[in-house]
């Protein structure tokens, strides 16, 4: 999360959404930025409603614009997916290797284990009552728009690097029909909230 007072810009960090290149690139352009540990890093709309913002509020009457990044579902699971293929996640019990992205689907539908659970984006962007509560959100592969958007509103300028991705892999398209259907049903939310985007 990136926070600027004297412009009344805060920038959520989305897991899985390019949060590592979007801080790198503007942290030096704000005066505070959480980058760990990872709770706080990726604090969601509901914790900032309820902990930052009457803080923040107690710098400035006028209210603070808040911007995001929002995955296209099945892009973001596969992200997660790939992520944990790391040997990192081994360490942490959250390991997918071995594990084929069908199962990995089937995984997180089920509520199996940390190595399937990722939570959902929606709720990431909503308030305690299901509301979205992010004033601007971009999709994820118009990156480069969200970042021009927020040098505008510190005017800086700043080149977006590309870190932290993680290779495609062919397995991510090989599975079923019912089981994707299964995922757009259950993670309905996500999908709404990403067709809406208008960037």
């Amino acid at each position: 999360m990136l926070i600027s007072v004297d412009k009344r810009l805060v920038v959520f960090s989305m897991p899985k959404c390019g949060s590592i290149a979007l801080v790198s690139s503007l942290a030096p352009h704000f005066g505070a930025a959480f980058k760990g540990p990872e709770q706080m890093k990726h604090t969601p709309f509901v914790k900032y409603q309820k902990f930052i913002r009457p803080y923040l509020a107690t710098f400035s009457s006028e209210p603070f614009e808040t911007v995001c990044l929002f995955r296209e579902p099945l892009d973001w699971l596969g992200s997660w997916w790939r992520y944990r293929m790391r040997p990192e996640a081994e360490a942490k019990g959250t390991s997918t290797k071995g594990l084929s992205f069908e199962a990995f689907l089937e995984g997180n539908l089920a509520g199996s284990g940390p190595a399937t659970h990722t939570g959902r984006q929606s709720r990431f962007v909503s308030d305690a009552k299901g509301a979205l509560g992010i004033d601007r959100i971009y999709r994820y592969e118009n990156i480069a728009a969200c970042c021009d958007y927020i040098c505008e509103r510190l005017e800086v300028s700043v080149e977006l690097p590309r870190l932290n991705a993680s290779r495609r892999w062919p397995e991510e398209t090989a599975h079923s029909e019912g089981v994707i259907a299964r995922v757009r049903e259950a993670y309905a939310r996500d999908f709404e909230i990403y067709h809406q985007i208008a960037v």
